[in-house]
This record gives C-alpha cells, structure tokens and sequence, in this order.
C-alpha cells in the first residue's frame, strides 16, 4: 500500500510523528494541553503551578459540565420511548404540555421578581421613614 492510498487522518498522523520539525508550535500547544489533562492537583507555591492549576480547574469543570449534560440528553433519550410505551401517546402528549407549561412559568417569572424588588424597596423607604418620625 503506497502513502496515497492512506486515509488522511492516518497520513496526517504519520507526518506529524516522522516529521516533527515542521509543526513545533502544534506540538507546544499539545503538550500544554496535555500537562493540564491532571486529576493530581499542581503545586501552588510557584506562579507556573498556580497558572496550572487554574487551567486545570477550568478543564475539569467543562469536561464535567459536558458530561452531565451528554448524560441528561442520554437519560432523556432513553427514557422517552419506555415513557410513550408506558403511558400511551395520548396520555404522554398530556403529560409533556404539563410539565412544559410547568417549566416555562418557572423560567417565565411575569414580572414578579421586578414588582416585588420595588414594592420592597418602597415598603423599605415607608419603614425607615416611620422609624426616623417615631425616635426624633
């Protein structure tokens, strides 16, 4: 089999193992990500280790946020098709507007948050007025 009939990731591959003059940068690059890649946390005495363990926290914490969600989409998935056997396509249609309109009034606040932050700022302002008549 000649160099050409490989597929390209594996030419890629080979040329960046048997060449590695030609990419120096890439490599550095790799090799910082690499060092990062760490479930031991780095030593914070110097400012190199404490520049590491930051980078290292912000990888942990997307590879954990990416984990979670990929594993709420799977249950998720998983789950919808033992749900419509379960409870039939009508009753799971029911039960999807549900808990839907469930979801969006708690995202949805209608404007109570800001009415109520000011009423409580006035209630506030009525208060401390009452207190500063009642002690002058």
């Amino acid at each position: 089999m000649s160099f050409n009939q490989l597929p390209k990731d594996l030419k890629i591959s080979l040329i960046f193992h048997s060449h590695p003059q030609y990419f120096p940068e890439l490599q550095q690059k790799i090799r910082q990500v690499l060092s990062v890649l760490k479930f031991k946390p780095s030593d914070t005495s110097t400012d190199k280790g404490d520049s590491n363990e930051r980078y290292r926290r912000v990888v942990l914490t997307a590879g954990s946020s990416f984990g979670s969600k990929a594993v709420t989409m799977l249950i998720g998935l998983i789950s919808v098709p033992f749900t419509v056997h379960y409870l039939g396509a009508e009753r799971y249609g029911l039960w999807m507007t549900i808990s839907s309109t469930i979801a969006f009034l708690t995202f949805a606040d209608l404007g109570f948050r800001n009415g109520l932050s000011v009423l409580a700022m006035f209630v506030g302002l009525f208060l401390s007025s009452l207190v500063k008549i009642k002690f002058s």
